[in-house]
């Protein structure tokens, strides 16, 4: 959340197929997140889970507000009024998420732990299982928000198991893609960023057969940016983004890599240069996969915004790159340019294959002028950007699937103008994008 407060989150659903001439894509109206009593509620950032009948929104800090139209109305003086304060205040407030019913009414979830938890990733099993990843402190910190440990915990119903760590370093690097939480059955996988003294690498945690085991690969370079895809049965291809190319003397920036490792390897193969950014930058990287139409080989789809040199960190342009033969070789990157300076980068693949981004432009968030747009990327080639909302922008964006053609978008927006003084936090809103696309039809 940019702004701590002020600012409210909305969803949107929408299309998840690319517009054309036998299908047709729209985005509802925004709605704001709001409990049964009509309490606006906040979730930063979540990323969306569909469960039966509902869809899961998790991320922190999520609240309710104590009343319609304000968020932390002041007691008074009295000691009871301000008892009665606290309570209230506790009651609405430490959740981490909320579950999101077909009559739009947001339901508080409880975290399954009262600790630190960051940059939560979710996925959902085929028995309905929700595997949920985190991170939170190293063993021995007092920092609470530093990030050296991974966590891990299900939520099957309603009910949490007892999260378990399964790794820790000094410091992690997560770029809140799901790509980096993999699920076939009831084996867990993730890859994550890991730094540890002077050493830095990638460490690959899986959960096969009830059973933690963790491989540590160690790579120069500030690794960062891990995302991953199943190739085949028994194999992952891993992307990530390190700074300086083999064999390059000349200064140079950024690039993206990638290997293919079996799932029971302990040493992993030297990782390929997938793309050369020259003395550019890589930032929000993403993998997408999806099954070929000969049946036998993978397509993945890489995406990310390039940070052109000099431009002082800030990205113009989001490029994406398509292998046919599950990472062996890859086509030429396309590129989508964008109307202004990048601010947010969010994207998912839809269950026809397209890979959906929705960015927002500007010079900062919270901006007043239409700023967040959509595109689609299908057959290799970029759709033209659509503007998705107008107004303000004050969290983060989060794209999902959650059905077969629907998906849903969510962000934080400014309270609206006549609230009363006492509003001062921010709300989610939601809205859903919708394919009209026939099922045997693919654009």
């Amino acid at each position: 959340m940019n702004a701590a407060f002020g600012t409210f989150v909305l969803l949107a659903v929408g299309c998840a197929a690319h517009s054309g001439a036998q299908c047709s894509t729209h985005w509802e109206v925004p709605r704001v997140l709001e409990a049964a009593d009509g309490r606006p509620a906040y979730v930063e950032s979540p990323v969306a889970v569909p469960t039966k009948g509902a869809v899961l929104l998790l991320g922190v800090p999520a609240w309710l507000w104590a009343e319609r139209d304000a968020f932390d109305p002041f007691p008074s003086k009295s000691a009871p009024d301000t008892a009665s304060y606290v309570a209230r205040l506790r009651k609405n407030i430490g959740m981490i998420g909320f579950l999101l019913g077909r009559d739009h009414i947001a339901t508080p979830v409880m975290p399954p732990v009262a600790a630190p938890m960051r940059r939560l990733l979710a996925e959902s099993g085929t028995d309905g299982t929700i595997h949920v990843a985190w991170f939170a402190p190293p063993p021995g910190s007092t920092d609470p928000d530093a990030e050296g440990s991974v966590w891990y915990a299900e939520r099957q119903g309603d009910r949490w198991t007892v999260p378990t760590m399964v790794f820790s370093a000094d410091r992690l690097d997560w770029t809140h893609h799901k790509a980096g939480l993999l699920i076939r059955n009831t084996d867990v996988h993730l890859v994550v960023p890991y730094y540890r003294g002077q050493t830095s690498g990638v460490a690959y945690i899986r959960r096969i057969n009830g059973r933690w085991t963790t491989t540590e690969t160690t790579l120069g370079g500030l690794p960062s940016q891990v995302t991953a895809q199943f190739i085949g049965t028994d194999s992952l291809a891993v992307a990530f983004a390190r700074v300086g190319a083999p064999g390059v003397r000349a200064r140079n920036g950024q690039h993206v890599f990638l290997v293919r490792v079996a799932l029971s390897d302990t040493v992993w193969p030297t990782p390929r240069l997938v793309h050369y950014s020259g003395l550019d930058g890589v930032w929000l990287l993403g993998m997408h996969g999806a099954p070929s139409t000969d049946g036998k080989s993978q397509t993945l789809t890489l995406v990310w915004s390039r940070i052109a040199q000099g431009s002082r960190g800030t990205a113009d342009t989001v490029l994406a790159m398509v292998s046919e033969d599950a990472g062996v070789t890859w086509h030429s990157p396309q590129m989508l340019p964008l109307p202004s300076k990048l601010a947010t980068l969010t994207q998912v693949r839809d269950t026809r294959g397209n890979v959906h981004v929705v960015v927002t432009t500007g010079e900062v968030l919270g901006a007043t002028a239409p700023l967040m747009y959509h595109a689609v990327l299908s057959n290799g080639q970029w759709s033209v950007l659509d503007s998705v909302v107008t107004g303000p922008v004050d969290s983060s964006p989060t794209l999902s699937v959650i059905g077969p053609d629907t998906l849903l978008l969510a962000w934080g927006n400014a309270r609206p103008a006549g609230m009363s003084p006492g509003a001062i936090a921010p709300v989610s809103k939601y809205a859903t994008l919708v394919s009209a696309c026939p099922r045997g039809i693919r654009p």
